[in-house]
């Protein structure tokens, strides 16, 4: 009966070992997990790339194409006023346009060039209408606001008469800046017409 009783003993030493190690080894494998876990959330994916650095290198995207296409337009809003200028220029010249003196006092500037004739369905003989509506009024007209730039609807005519054979003068000015010219035009056979000069004057004098 005691060797009976030291058995059974022993037996329940041992299964109770077994039992402590299999406890031991399942905590130390749950800390094994935790700390895995752990480093995981902290260190995580080496190449990935955090968000908030994926949300400032987007806005640096943006940014700097918003100001690749601000230098496009400028560079193209420079090229065009560019080319219109060089146009200006270019048509000035084709036309040799040039400042000369007066000594008249009531002339600001004189202008003299090359214009050529505004073009017309008149035939020849030609023989001036100086009737408000005839066709001589209104290709007058035209080539007076194609030198003075004078727009046509912006444009009151003073007066249109007689400057020798074949040749008129016209007064106008600007309605909305004031601003008064007299030009001189000659008729060209067959293409109407022509813009010989003009005067920037200081009030109209009939």
């Amino acid at each position: 009966m005691p060797e009976e009783n030291e058995e059974t003993r022993s037996q329940r030493f041992k299964n109770r070992k077994r039992s402590n190690l299999v406890v031991k080894l399942a905590i130390g494998l749950v800390a094994l997990v935790a700390i895995i876990f752990v480093l995981e959330f902290f260190i995580g994916d080496p190449n990935e790339v955090p968000e908030w650095e994926q949300v400032a290198e987007s806005g640096e995207e943006s940014t700097s194409q918003e100001v690749d296409e601000s230098e496009s337009e400028s560079a193209e809003e420079s090229v065009e006023s560019e080319s219109e200028s060089e146009s200006e220029e270019e048509s000035e010249d084709d036309f040799n346009i040039r400042e000369v003196t007066s000594e008249d006092p009531n002339v600001i500037r004189t202008f003299v060039g090359e214009w050529p004739p505004i073009g017309t369905e008149q035939g020849e003989p030609h023989v001036i209408n100086y009737d408000e509506g005839s066709a001589d009024r209104i290709e007058i007209k035209r080539a007076a606001s194609v030198v003075t730039s004078v727009p046509e609807d912006d444009m009151i005519e003073h007066w249109i008469g007689n400057n020798g054979e074949q040749q008129v003068t016209a007064t106008i000015s600007q309605i909305s800046t004031g601003d008064i010219y007299k030009v001189y035009l000659r008729w060209v056979a067959g293409e109407g017409w022509q813009v010989t000069r003009y005067e920037e004057l200081v009030q109209v004098i009939q």
